[in-house]
């Protein structure tokens, strides 16, 4: 309800302030809580003049109940007569209204309860006299207009909580707690029996057969996870709560949820705990007694800090989990702060989640720790896996960003000498590489913008012009076309439908192309690309698949051998050894090729051990750990939060983004 120092006599009458339907002029009326009119003339005198008129035919349960909304007018009409003046049209109306009470409240005994906790609870006051000249007091229910004969506070506010109106919402003070001082001011005199045709009533209700009661409208009593989840998979900023718009959203959708809306405070200090827990029940469900490869990555978030994830991966079933996540500053010890957060995911997962780890996966840059017998492999592997872990994590790409980016790429390129098939300016080829890459990976988003007359602009007519142009030895344009190959394997390669056997397919095919089998630059990017999608595992199914070990170096064969025999039983060294020894000497004396599945279901009765382990990494889809969200620290930083919190946070909000979490409850 609202409250306003001018308005304090809308609640005493029984009014409350509401906005006009009208839209075309922003105008309050008052609408009245026994008959739901809307009164436009919204000044005291102009309310007590509908309520004398009111129309209470649909209210009238016993005689007694016009009088009880009598008493509370006369109520609110003698508080207002010490703050009015004395003018002639007041007073005759107050005259009038005063003769009314008068003749209605002759005999009647002082009110049984405080006028202050019904007028708090919603309530208003019923007497009535029964078959035995007794007085018997009732609570008449302005939202539902149910009669209530046990009037205790207590009984009051039990039913204020089941209370359901479709017309509209009290305000949130109808909740408040009644402290027990109130609930003492109960009249002496007060008797909860019944009248005669009540009891009859009741006893003829015993007697009939039970009928299904049919279920109120429930109301959202999880509202605030739900508005959670919405926030945090979204990764909306916490304030918009309080915005004008979503509450607008939330009383157009159901006025009666006004009041649970989650504040920003609450959404931080409870909810965020409260679906965290429930995130962590629900994966601990998914990876129980299962086998994982734990990777870890580092991202640059700038030139002051780094940011390290964790990612858990099925090996059977390819499901993903972030276990855990660190942002430290760039002069701490990167390889320290990484061991240590290996040791902190392998107690996790092994205490919480009950999973077997058998590898853990880090960057080549850090030194593995010492392998136990009991622990699991520790495994090093490109620097550029920090970058596939969390592509698009940390950074979202929109059209002005890439219109911008577009134009630096313009300005280099105009600058760009042609040599061969070449492209350097002063040596520095990995730059313009990078440069070429972004092109790519951002194409489809620059031809949405060349079609888009509202944002050609001069930087794209430059960038079509330099593409186009016909001096170049080996235009760019032609690179373009390369390029489309080249997008064509990553967007095929980042599919989720797409196995290592697959990934090692897409790269012979194109590798078996003239126009990138002969482009130094083009090669590298695609070559770039396939390691940093496929890691490790692209070596060990290239390793498996065409048994070509001679192109490794004795480290990296080292670490397959290794991470093969942690692997597979104990029972099937024996078998391992005599498969390396025979089988992979075999192949490399071979000129064709052998695809992946070929060849290990040739050799699947002589080695079934080898070969279920084998069938289980080619099945691994061949992006690895990429995440493929658009999550940034906004929130983080915006809203303050500790770094137990921000870690809370953004496993949230990917649990709930890989559909781990359906319905979170209290």
């Amino acid at each position: 309800m609202h409250r306003n120092k001018n308005h304090v006599y809308y609640e005493k009458l029984h009014f409350r302030k509401k906005l006009s339907d009208d839209r075309k002029r922003k105008t309050y009326v008052a609408a009245c809580l026994f008959c739901h009119t809307e009164v436009r003339n919204t000044s005291y005198s102009g309310l007590i003049q509908h309520r004398i008129v009111c129309k209470r035919e649909q209210h009238k349960f016993s005689p007694a109940i016009g009088t009880g909304v009598v008493t509370a007018v006369t109520n609110a009409t003698k508080d207002h007569t010490e703050n009015v003046s004395n003018g002639s049209t007041k007073k005759r109306k107050l005259d009038i209204q005063s003769k009314i009470v008068n003749d209605t409240k002759q005999n009647l005994s002082p009110l049984p309860l405080s006028t202050e906790v019904c007028k708090k609870l919603g309530f208003g006051l019923v007497d009535q006299v029964n078959d035995s000249n007794q007085k018997i007091y009732f609570a008449l229910c302005l939202v539902c207009s149910k009669i209530m004969t046990n009037i205790t506070s207590e009984k009051l506010m039990s039913h204020r909580t089941v209370c359901y109106s479709e017309r509209y919402s009290l305000s949130q003070d109808l909740f408040d707690v009644i402290s027990d001082d109130d609930s003492n001011t109960l009249h002496s005199e007060i008797q909860e029996k019944e009248d005669k045709r009540q009891i009859n009533q009741s006893k003829v209700n015993k007697n009939k057969s039970p009928k299904k009661v049919e279920e109120k409208p429930a109301s959202s009593v999880h509202l605030p996870q739900a508005v959670a989840n919405f926030i945090f998979s979204t990764n909306l900023p916490f304030d918009i709560l309080q915005s004008v718009q979503f509450q607008r959203l939330i009383e157009i959708a159901n006025p009666d949820l006004i009041s649970q809306i989650p504040s920003t405070d609450s959404l931080v200090k409870e909810t965020l705990d409260k679906v965290y827990q429930c995130c962590l029940e629900d994966v601990k469900k998914k990876w129980q007694h299962s086998e994982s490869v734990l990777v870890i990555g580092m991202l640059n978030l700038d030139d002051n800090h780094r940011y390290f994830v964790a990612l858990l991966r099925n090996a059977l079933d390819g499901e993903e989990a972030l276990i855990n996540s660190k942002r430290i500053k760039a002069h701490e010890n990167i390889e320290e702060n990484m061991s240590i957060m290996a040791k902190e995911c392998i107690s996790i997962v092994s205490s919480s989640l009950n999973t077997d780890i058998y590898a853990v996966i880090m960057e080549k840059s850090v030194e593995a720790p010492k392998r136990n017998d009991v622990g699991p492999c520790y495994i090093t592997c490109h620097r550029h896996i920090a970058s596939t872990l969390l592509s698009g994590l940390l950074d979202i790409i929109d059209v002005k960003t890439c219109l911008f980016k577009v134009q630096c790429i313009v300005e280099e390129l105009k600058k760009v000498q042609i040599k061969g098939n070449l492209i350097y300016k002063k040596s520095e080829v990995n730059f313009q590489v990078d440069n070429i890459f972004f092109l790519v990976n951002n194409w489809s988003v620059i031809e949405e913008s060349l079609n888009d007359s509202q944002i050609v602009n001069r930087n794209i007519l430059d960038l079509r012009s330099v593409l186009t142009d016909r001096e170049f030895k080996e235009s760019c344009e032609d690179y373009v076309h390369k390029f489309v190959l080249v997008q064509g394997f990553i967007k095929n390669l980042s599919s989720s439908k797409c196995s290592l056997a697959n990934a090692k397919i897409l790269w012979n095919n194109l590798l078996n192309n003239p126009l990138i089998r002969h482009s130094d630059v083009i090669y590298a990017i695609a070559k770039s690309k396939f390691e940093q999608t496929n890691n490790f595992y692209t070596m060990l199914a290239y390793y498996f698949g065409e048994g070509r070990n001679k192109e490794f170096t004795k480290k990296e064969q080292e670490e397959i051998s290794l991470f093969i025999k942690k692997s597979i039983p104990q029972k099937a060294l024996k078998e391992y050894d005599r498969f390396e020894s025979e089988i992979l000497e075999l192949t490399d004396a071979r000129d064709e090729y052998y695809s992946c599945e070929d060849f290990w279901s040739s050799i699947a009765e002589d080695f079934p051990n080898i070969c279920q382990l084998a069938f289980r990494i080619l099945s691994i889809p061949a992006s690895v750990g990429d995440l493929k969200t658009e999550f940034s620290h906004f929130s983080q930083n915006y809203h303050a939060l500790d770094d137990e919190q921000c870690k809370k946070l953004i496993f949230i909000y990917f649990n709930l983004r890989n559909n781990f979490v359906e319905n979170v409850s209290n």
